[in-house]
């Protein structure tokens, strides 16, 4: 697509983009208030330090003997990480503008969803707590008005104006890191074999426990309105004159465990909090959706 005909599908004239915005980076923390967070990043194989294998073994697994594969098995240890970077435990940016978007999304009835397609772009739990309109898919911008959500957090072919960094923790890990076993429907292990009769254990976890805190922040370039509208996708709410923090969901087993996935922001450095809220609460009537999920 050409430039011009962009501009055109695009009706460029009922977007902000086109006025001077200021940018600001606006701190925030995350405090856990589940029993536990998991974010994951995969697999990690661990080998056990306590156990050793023979020259024998390991030259019958090279050659393929199903009969030493038990044995290996015992040599190693494989868990669910939690998600790191540089060698910290971190809440990706990507996962956070991914919840605080959603929770946006459905604040608003003039709002699109960000899925490619909506009969299976969503899980049963998702449709059971949120029940989006089916007949919405991505924006699409030859037929008029962006989605407001769109505008501020990107699209296809339009660029985001708020990025999320990594929050990092800032708890100690060795007070707030744990890993349990967990028998979950979500996590693919079941409890009993119906015709074996054999129990399944569940898969080890990597956990952050509930009290840690971690910190990141957001780049901006936005007015009022639109700071207020991250604000109340982050579940901060203004009652009263008074900034009110509830919880929202984020990372594994948030929809199937409730001792999982629940999490609260605070932001650190805006002393306009209420303000901004207020004026998005006027500008777009949003519906507060705090009780779907309990």
């Amino acid at each position: 697509m050409s430039r011009s005909n962009f501009r055109k599908s695009t009706n460029i004239e009922y977007t902000y983009r086109n006025s001077k915005l200021p940018t600001e980076i606006i701190y925030y923390s995350i405090e856990v208030t589940s029993k536990y967070l998991h974010v994951g990043r995969g697999e990690d194989i661990e080998i056990k330090n306590d156990v050793n294998l023979s020259n024998d073994t390991v030259s019958r697994f090279v050659n393929g003997e199903n009969s030493v594969f038990n044995e290996i098995d015992k040599t190693i240890s494989i868990k669910q990480a939690f998600s790191r970077a540089g060698g910290k435990y971190v809440i990706p940016g990507g996962t956070i503008k991914g919840a605080v978007r959603t929770r946006l999304e459905m604040s608003l009835n003039d709002a699109c969803y960000i899925v490619a397609d909506t009969s299976s772009g969503y899980s049963k739990n998702y449709i059971k707590i949120f029940n989006p309109d089916k007949k919405k898919g991505s924006e699409n911008f030859s037929k008029g008005k962006i989605c407001p959500v769109c505008n501020l957090f990107g699209n296809m072919g339009l660029a985001s104006r708020v990025s999320f960094s990594d929050a990092i923790l800032t708890s100690d890990p060795k007070s707030y890191v744990v890993f349990e076993k967990i028998d979950n429907e979500e996590s693919g292990t079941e409890k009993k074999g119906e015709e074996s009769g054999t129990e399944k254990k569940g898969e080890e976890y990597e956990l952050v426990k509930k009290g840690a805190v971690f910190e990141g922040f957001i780049v901006i370039r936005a007015n009022g309105i639109d700071k207020g509208a991250v604000y109340y996708g982050m579940g901060i709410r203004c009652e009263n004159d008074k900034v009110e923090y509830r919880d929202i969901l984020l990372g594994r087993f948030k929809y199937s465990n409730p001792d999982f996935g629940r999490v609260r922001f605070k932001i650190k450095n805006n002393n306009d909090v209420c303000k901004n809220i207020k004026d998005f609460v006027s500008e777009y009537r949003p519906k507060d959706i705090r009780e779907d999920w309990k």
